[in-house]
């Protein structure tokens, strides 16, 4: 290993990486236009993804298409063993790295909305997300950051990975529902009604869910009080923030076009 690479910190961002750079590669990344055909990308390289891509022939005698110096056969990722030095598990990941993954999830404050969460990056997940083209099924979705197919897609072809955790999810969703009834369960013809009764109070878009005013982690009743019609992309960008921790244009707007939202975030403003 050259000299010069060592553990290091981000001098924009503070993130800590391996190697000879004074920034991290997310903090080098931005908006490009390709020498070769003109479109506009973001990366580190003066040519696309798909520009990069040639006919190559790799060491073991084996042609390719790729951007790659070697093929897929020969291009498997190295794991290094490490020890972490904070709760020194030994943890195997592809680079050499001094923390494993549940370490370096520390609480973190998103530089774009202010949100305290707990992980290893500077923006939260509705911060870093945004509404793409599905590689897979070509619809448009909520997809996180460096996502190239949705979340449905990704669970389709991998169901054995998500039957456990889908479990768990529905098992604490219902509990949670459960504890916050205080004039019994809502039935799905309540739910039907309201999704019906309008677009979505944060956007104006068609509405195909129905969001919690305040949610059920935050103290919000399951009630017809605290429900609203709302699209799939605004319920899931809210989560379970707070109207004042959320984003302001679609909040205002909100409280102009629907009275509960309106009575709440009066009372969280009081």
């Amino acid at each position: 290993m050259r000299a010069d690479v060592k553990y290091r910190a981000c001098v924009q961002c503070g993130y800590e990486f391996w190697g000879t750079n004074k920034f991290c590669s997310k903090c080098q990344m931005r908006d490009r236009i390709c020498d070769s055909c003109g479109t506009q990308f973001r990366g580190l390289t003066k040519l696309c993804w798909e520009c990069r891509k040639i006919e190559r022939v790799c060491a073991c005698g084996r042609a390719y298409f790729g951007n790659h110096t070697k093929c897929p056969a020969c291009s498997k990722p190295y794991k290094y063993e490490n020890a972490c030095i904070t709760c020194g598990v030994i943890y195997v990941e592809n680079s050499r790295t001094q923390k494993c993954k549940a370490c370096r999830k520390t609480e973190r404050v998103c530089v774009e909305c202010g949100y305290t969460f707990r992980g290893n990056v500077r923006k939260c997940w509705s911060c870093a997300s945004s509404i793409r083209e599905c590689d897979n099924c070509g619809e448009s979705n909520l997809m996180g950051q460096g996502a190239r197919i949705c979340q449905k897609c990704y669970r389709a072809n991998n169901p054995e990975k998500f039957a456990a955790y889908d479990s768990a999810h529905q098992n604490s969703r219902r509990a949670l529902k459960y504890s916050a009834t205080i004039t019994g369960p809502i039935s799905a013809r309540v739910y039907r009604a309201i999704i019906a009764s309008g677009p979505c109070v944060y956007c104006g878009d068609a509405a195909k869910t129905v969001d919690h005013i305040q949610p059920l982690a935050r103290g919000g009743i399951e009630h017809e009080s605290n429900l609203v019609p709302a699209c799939v992309a605004c319920n899931t960008s809210k989560h379970a923030r707070l109207l004042t921790e959320w984003d302001t244009a679609k909040v205002r707007r909100a409280v102009s076009v629907s009275p509960l939202v309106a009575a709440e975030y009066a009372r969280l403003t009081a």
